[in-house]
This record gives C-alpha cells, structure tokens and sequence, in this order.
C-alpha cells in the first residue's frame, strides 16, 4: 500500500507541469511527504529521509525490472506468438534469477511504466552495408554469416546522411514544463 502510494504521488510530482524543474530537491520531497501522508490518510509518521530512502530503494529495483522487461519486449528476435504476458512471465523468471528474490512491486511498476519519463527513446538504425562500403578499406567481406562487429563507430554526428533508417515511432505525449 505504502509503495504504491509513494509511487503515484512521485510520479505526480515529477510530472508537475506547474512547477517543473525549477524547483529544489528539499521543495520536490516536501511536496511528495504532503501529498503522501494525505494519500496515506495519517498524519506526519515517517521522516523526509526515510520517505526518499524508501523511494531509493523502490526505485533500483522498479528501474532493474523495468530494464528486463525493455530489454525482452524489445527485442527483435521475440518469437513469433509472444504475447505481453509472456514477456511479464520471462521478465519474473530472469529478475528471480539474478536477484535471488522474486519482484514483488508489480502494481507501483505498472504506475511507472505508464509514466512518459520511464518510456525507452527507439534508437536509429544505421544501414550497416552502406556504412561499410563508404568507412571499410578491406574489399572483401566477412564470409560468416554472423554478425561480425569490429568495435568501431564511424558515423558523421557532425551531418545527416541519408543512409540513415527511422523506427516510426508513436509520438508519446511529452509533460508541460518549463522549456
């Protein structure tokens, strides 16, 4: 109950769209301790310090979560017939093992992850085969039919080229802030 509730009022607070980032560390965490304790229904029984540290420890392992879950919902090589509960069950299964705990902030996760600051950034695709033939020296080609990498980047961030190939990407609604 406690982890949910400081998950919204946090999510709400950092969403402000009136205050934004202009205000200071002390006024964000005096604003979420307020908002909590009302969301709460008692009066002041935690300390600042144990509100934020609460919601550090939260945090770790919603973002650990959140990054499994990413990471396995992303990917390319998904199988075919993979549905979003089957992703959740994978994202368990891994967190258990590297954690030697099972993920218990299922409902707060599903609060941050609605939260447009928690949503990945798609990342261009560059045409590999065009950027080798314009960066590469050697005339021959990798004959292994997997994927050969030599750990160099050569791309211009100086200019656009043409090369380059978009994800479409669904436009997420950005919060209002100051700008």
């Amino acid at each position: 109950m406690e982890e949910l509730a400081l998950t919204r009022v946090w999510v709400d607070a950092s969403e402000n769209s009136i205050k934004g980032d202009g205000q200071s560390t002390n006024v964000f965490w005096a604003d979420i301790r307020a908002k909590f304790f009302q969301a709460m229904g008692r009066g002041d029984y935690r300390n600042p310090d144990a509100i934020s540290g609460k919601w550090t420890a939260m945090r770790t392992k919603l973002t650990y979560f959140n990054n499994i879950y990413d990471r396995l919902a992303n990917n390319r090589n998904r199988k075919s017939g993979t549905n979003d509960f089957d992703v959740m069950k994978e994202a368990h299964k891994q967190y258990r093992a590297e954690k030697s705990h099972s993920f218990t902030m299922i409902e707060p996760w599903e609060v941050i992850n609605k939260s447009a600051k928690w949503h990945l950034v798609p990342l261009m695709k560059v045409n590999r085969s065009s950027q080798l033939s314009k960066t590469s020296t050697s005339t021959t080609e990798p004959t292994s039919s997997k994927a050969v990498s030599d750990a160099r980047s050569h791309i211009n961030l100086n200019g656009f080229d043409a090369d380059f190939e978009f994800d479409e990407v669904e436009e997420l609604p950005r919060p209002t802030g100051r700008d």
